[in-house]
């Protein structure tokens, strides 16, 4: 999913605000503009004219990644936003998939903005997006991270939950699935972790609980990267993959064996 640094939000002075509120009315789709009023707005608890702004961006630029970022502020409710207003926000997102079904930028703005609270619909726009997409994998990469945050859940601390419906249907997707870009991106995200290990003269139980968590992920990202190497022995991606994620392994065997 899309990691975007913002730059901090500053309070501006009633003259300022005034000046940035006239430019809009002839540059409306001026994103620096209203990015400084929505940062000023949100820092003095302005929660009307907040609102009034983020809405604006998804009613009239659905298709920016700028909109995307400052809707996040509405999923789900935060700071000066009310459950009505996170309602609202779904509503009018809904209405613009509807209106730019044909829209790649607009079908992946709205699956990411779904994802935490419904991925199943995140998923279904997702794939609609990758069938329209002719250039770049971006909604690829954001079928695989929601894939990835499912399938982390099952070793534990996944944001979906290891007993949700969507962790179920993940695993049986991509231990079916004919496309080795979805097991083969997934198993290779799962491979990048940096295992725990508690200091020597931790409890037991929780020594063991983390061992199992982590032997767990290794054992679904291998599973994964040998379907991708089965669907796709040409490419060496899948392959190398694997022979990292099994050093790995043997690495985190050897240093657990040396911490008892």
């Amino acid at each position: 999913m899309m990691r975007i640094q913002e730059p901090q939000p500053v309070s501006v002075k009633p003259e300022e605000v005034e000046r940035l509120e006239k430019s809009l009315l002839k540059e409306p789709k001026d994103e620096a503009i209203r990015g400084k009023l929505i940062a000023h707005y949100y820092l003095n608890a302005d929660a009307d004219n907040y609102k009034r702004h983020v809405f604006w961006l998804i009613d009239n630029l659905p298709e920016s990644v700028f909109t995307c970022r400052k809707s996040m502020g509405l999923f789900p409710r935060a700071l000066l936003v009310t459950p009505q207003d996170s309602e609202r926000a779904k509503m009018r997102w809904h209405q613009q998939v509807s209106a730019h079904g044909d829209s790649v930028p607009v079908l992946i703005n709205a699956a990411i903005l779904f994802a935490p609270v419904d991925p199943f619909l995140s998923e279904r726009w997702l794939i609609q997006a990758r069938k329209l997409e002719t250039a770049g994998d971006r909604a690829l990469r954001e079928l695989v991270h929601i894939y990835h945050g499912a399938t982390y859940g099952v070793a534990g601390g996944a944001w979906i939950g290891t007993e949700s419906a969507f962790c179920t249907h993940v695993r049986q997707v991509l231990v079916s699935t004919n496309d080795a870009q979805f097991a083969g991106r997934v198993g290779q995200a799962m491979s990048f972790f940096q295992a725990l290990h508690f200091p020597t003269g931790s409890p037991q139980a929780q020594h063991d609980e983390v061992l199992m968590q982590n032997l767990a992920r290794i054992a679904l990202a291998e599973s994964y990267l040998k379907r991708a190497v089965a669907l796709d022995f040409a490419n060496p991606r899948w392959q190398l993959a694997l022979t990292h994620l099994q050093q790995t392994k043997t690495d985190y065997l050897r240093a657990e064996k040396r911490l008892k």
